[in-house]
Protein backbone atom coordinates (compact mmCIF):
# COMPACT_ATOMS: atom_id res chain seq x y z
CA UNK A 1 0.00 0.00 0.00
CA UNK A 2 1.58 3.27 -0.73
CA UNK A 3 0.37 7.01 0.27
CA UNK A 4 1.81 10.04 0.50
CA UNK A 5 2.25 12.66 4.29
CA UNK A 6 3.02 15.57 4.25
CA UNK A 7 4.37 15.06 0.66
CA UNK A 8 6.59 12.17 1.42
CA UNK A 9 5.64 8.73 -0.01
CA UNK A 10 5.30 6.07 2.21
CA UNK A 11 5.23 2.79 1.59
CA UNK A 12 3.85 -0.43 3.48
CA UNK A 13 4.78 -4.16 2.16
CA UNK A 14 1.84 -6.57 3.49
CA UNK A 15 4.03 -8.74 3.73
CA UNK A 16 6.09 -6.77 6.43
CA UNK A 17 2.33 -6.08 8.10
CA UNK A 18 1.51 -10.18 8.24
CA UNK A 19 5.41 -10.75 9.49
CA UNK A 20 5.03 -8.18 11.98
CA UNK A 21 1.49 -9.42 12.99
CA UNK A 22 2.63 -13.01 13.25
CA UNK A 23 5.43 -12.30 15.27
CA UNK A 24 3.31 -10.08 17.89
CA UNK A 25 0.51 -13.06 17.93
CA UNK A 26 3.46 -15.68 18.57
CA UNK A 27 5.22 -13.75 20.85
CA UNK A 28 5.16 -15.41 24.44
CA UNK A 29 8.39 -13.14 26.02
CA UNK A 30 6.46 -10.05 25.89
CA UNK A 31 9.70 -8.51 24.47
CA UNK A 32 8.43 -7.79 20.71
CA UNK A 33 6.38 -4.75 21.83
CA UNK A 34 8.90 -3.16 23.35
CA UNK A 35 10.96 -3.80 20.58
CA UNK A 36 8.77 -2.46 18.01
CA UNK A 37 8.50 0.48 20.11
CA UNK A 38 12.29 1.08 20.44
CA UNK A 39 12.57 0.49 16.91
CA UNK A 40 10.21 2.74 15.78
CA UNK A 41 11.52 5.51 18.49
CA UNK A 42 14.90 5.14 16.69
CA UNK A 43 13.77 5.70 13.02
CA UNK A 44 11.89 9.18 14.40
CA UNK A 45 14.77 9.66 15.84
CA UNK A 46 16.35 9.54 12.39
CA UNK A 47 13.51 11.54 10.78
CA UNK A 48 13.74 14.17 13.29
CA UNK A 49 17.52 14.62 12.33
CA UNK A 50 16.33 14.83 8.74
CA UNK A 51 13.96 17.46 9.45
CA UNK A 52 16.05 19.59 11.79
CA UNK A 53 18.67 19.35 8.83
CA UNK A 54 16.30 20.44 6.26
CA UNK A 55 16.87 17.17 4.10
CA UNK A 56 13.42 16.25 4.16
CA UNK A 57 12.78 12.23 3.48
CA UNK A 58 11.54 11.65 -0.46
CA UNK A 59 10.17 8.22 0.81
CA UNK A 60 10.12 5.84 3.73
CA UNK A 61 9.48 1.75 3.20
CA UNK A 62 8.42 -0.38 5.59
CA UNK A 63 9.14 -3.86 4.13
CA UNK A 64 10.08 -7.51 5.84
CA UNK A 65 13.59 -6.52 6.21
CA UNK A 66 13.01 -3.38 7.82
CA UNK A 67 12.49 0.74 7.21
CA UNK A 68 14.20 2.15 4.55
CA UNK A 69 13.91 6.25 4.56
CA UNK A 70 15.39 7.68 1.16
CA UNK A 71 16.51 11.15 1.48
CA UNK A 72 15.90 13.64 -1.23
CA UNK A 73 19.21 14.92 -1.76
CA UNK A 74 22.54 14.35 0.69
CA UNK A 75 23.61 17.84 2.77
CA UNK A 76 26.89 16.77 3.54
CA UNK A 77 28.90 13.88 4.97
CA UNK A 78 28.52 16.04 8.73
CA UNK A 79 24.64 16.12 8.32
CA UNK A 80 24.61 12.49 6.64
CA UNK A 81 26.77 11.09 10.00
CA UNK A 82 24.60 13.02 12.20
CA UNK A 83 20.87 11.73 10.78
CA UNK A 84 22.74 8.40 10.80
CA UNK A 85 23.87 8.27 13.94
CA UNK A 86 20.60 10.15 15.44
CA UNK A 87 18.90 6.53 15.77
CA UNK A 88 21.69 4.49 17.66
CA UNK A 89 22.08 7.19 20.09
CA UNK A 90 18.48 7.62 20.78
CA UNK A 91 18.22 4.10 21.53
CA UNK A 92 21.58 4.52 24.05
CA UNK A 93 19.98 7.83 25.17
CA UNK A 94 16.67 6.00 26.20
CA UNK A 95 18.48 3.06 27.69
CA UNK A 96 20.14 5.24 29.85
CA UNK A 97 16.91 6.94 31.06
CA UNK A 98 15.03 3.75 31.37
CA UNK A 99 17.83 1.55 33.21
CA UNK A 100 16.33 2.35 36.82
CA UNK A 101 12.31 2.52 35.84
CA UNK A 102 12.28 -0.17 32.75
CA UNK A 103 15.68 -2.63 32.78
CA UNK A 104 13.83 -4.54 30.42
CA UNK A 105 13.14 -1.91 27.91
CA UNK A 106 16.58 0.10 28.68
CA UNK A 107 18.06 -3.43 27.59
CA UNK A 108 16.19 -3.75 24.32
CA UNK A 109 17.25 0.18 23.51
CA UNK A 110 20.79 -0.73 24.32
CA UNK A 111 20.50 -3.72 21.85
CA UNK A 112 18.99 -1.98 19.32
CA UNK A 113 21.00 0.78 19.30
CA UNK A 114 24.40 -1.45 19.25
CA UNK A 115 22.85 -3.71 16.53
CA UNK A 116 22.42 -0.89 13.75
CA UNK A 117 25.60 0.61 14.74
CA UNK A 118 27.24 -3.03 13.01
CA UNK A 119 29.17 -2.14 10.24
CA UNK A 120 26.84 -3.73 7.88
CA UNK A 121 24.71 -2.46 4.67
CA UNK A 122 21.70 -0.94 5.08
CA UNK A 123 22.31 -0.68 9.22
CA UNK A 124 23.24 2.37 10.37
CA UNK A 125 27.05 1.74 11.50
CA UNK A 126 27.37 0.21 7.73
CA UNK A 127 25.76 3.08 6.23
CA UNK A 128 28.12 5.29 8.06
CA UNK A 129 31.25 3.26 6.91
CA UNK A 130 30.51 2.87 3.35
CA UNK A 131 30.17 6.51 3.31
CA UNK A 132 33.62 7.23 4.92
CA UNK A 133 35.61 4.70 3.28
CA UNK A 134 34.10 6.33 0.13
CA UNK A 135 35.84 9.47 0.94
CA UNK A 136 39.05 7.60 1.40
CA UNK A 137 38.92 4.68 -1.22
CA UNK A 138 36.37 5.24 -3.85
CA UNK A 139 32.97 3.41 -3.96
CA UNK A 140 33.99 0.30 -5.94
CA UNK A 141 36.82 -0.69 -3.31
CA UNK A 142 35.13 0.12 -0.34
CA UNK A 143 32.38 -1.86 -1.78
CA UNK A 144 34.87 -4.90 -1.35
CA UNK A 145 35.77 -3.66 1.68
CA UNK A 146 32.22 -3.86 3.78
CA UNK A 147 31.74 -7.56 1.38
CA UNK A 148 34.62 -8.81 3.53
CA UNK A 149 33.83 -7.42 6.61
CA UNK A 150 30.42 -8.77 6.24
CA UNK A 151 30.95 -12.36 4.99
CA UNK A 152 33.69 -12.24 8.49
CA UNK A 153 31.15 -10.52 10.74
CA UNK A 154 28.25 -12.54 9.12
CA UNK A 155 30.51 -15.88 9.64
CA UNK A 156 31.49 -15.51 13.48
CA UNK A 157 28.11 -14.67 14.51
CA UNK A 158 26.82 -17.90 12.80
CA UNK A 159 29.62 -19.66 14.62
CA UNK A 160 28.77 -18.78 17.90
CA UNK A 161 25.15 -19.48 17.36
CA UNK A 162 26.07 -22.89 16.23
CA UNK A 163 28.77 -22.97 19.00
CA UNK A 164 26.06 -22.06 21.78
CA UNK A 165 23.64 -24.96 20.97
CA UNK A 166 26.86 -27.40 21.43
CA UNK A 167 27.24 -25.89 24.86
CA UNK A 168 23.20 -26.33 25.21
CA UNK A 169 22.57 -22.55 25.24
CA UNK A 170 20.28 -22.20 21.85
CA UNK A 171 20.28 -18.76 20.73
CA UNK A 172 18.71 -18.53 17.32
CA UNK A 173 18.82 -14.43 17.87
CA UNK A 174 22.80 -14.71 17.43
CA UNK A 175 22.18 -17.07 14.05
CA UNK A 176 19.76 -15.04 12.70
CA UNK A 177 21.90 -12.31 12.93
CA UNK A 178 24.96 -13.97 11.01
CA UNK A 179 22.31 -15.50 8.10
CA UNK A 180 20.82 -11.54 8.04
CA UNK A 181 24.43 -10.40 7.45
CA UNK A 182 25.22 -12.69 5.17
CA UNK A 183 22.18 -12.10 2.82
CA UNK A 184 23.09 -8.39 3.00
CA UNK A 185 26.20 -9.17 1.06
CA UNK A 186 24.22 -10.97 -1.38
CA UNK A 187 21.67 -8.87 -1.16
CA UNK A 188 22.90 -5.28 -0.56
CA UNK A 189 26.13 -5.04 -1.63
Amino acid sequence: MTFYLLGIEIYISFLFVMLISIIVFFDSTGYIIPTLLATFLHEIAHLAAMILSKSKPRSIKLIPAGVIITKKFAISHKADSIILLSGPFANLILSIIFFNTLPYFSAINFIVGVFNLLPVRGLDGGELLFMLLCVIFGESKTLIILKLLNIILGLVFSFFGVLLIFYGKINLSIIIIGIYILLSVIVKL
